[in-house]
């Protein structure tokens, strides 16, 4: 019974830094607001050309994302077994969630006018 007690305490104290420190999934970043008067004075092809650039940053930004996630991810069980913490292995990702969040502030603000102006998608 105790051996029982202690395995499930270790289970619990190695599993605890998986969900501790690890980068965020793409899906759970919330956009930040973005102004749409940025885009308000611009034509629709511009509007449409900004709107692909956007699109693209954010392919590519939540790629980085789900790379840092698995890094992550990787690391802390590394962490977890070896060491008992993966506190000093793994990096979150403050810099490229923000990244993530502003572009997507970004997509959904020129979403927003190219509809107001009844742009072609």
């Amino acid at each position: 019974m105790l051996i029982m007690l202690k395995l499930k305490a270790m289970v619990v104290f190695c599993a605890l830094p998986l969900l501790a420190n690890c980068a965020s999934t793409p899906n759970s970043i919330a956009a930040v607001p973005y102004p749409d008067q940025v885009f308000r004075n611009m034509t629709c092809d511009q509007i449409k050309a900004e709107y692909l650039k956007i699109e693209a940053s954010v392919v590519k930004i939540t790629g980085q994302q789900s790379s840092e996630r698995r890094n992550d991810q990787g690391m802390s069980l590394a962490g977890g077994m070896l060491l008992g913490s993966s506190f000093l292995l793994t990096e979150g990702n403050t810099e490229t969630a923000s990244q993530l969040a502003l572009i997507k502030g970004k997509y959904e603000s020129v979403s927003r006018v190219s509809a107001e102006k009844n742009c072609a998608p």
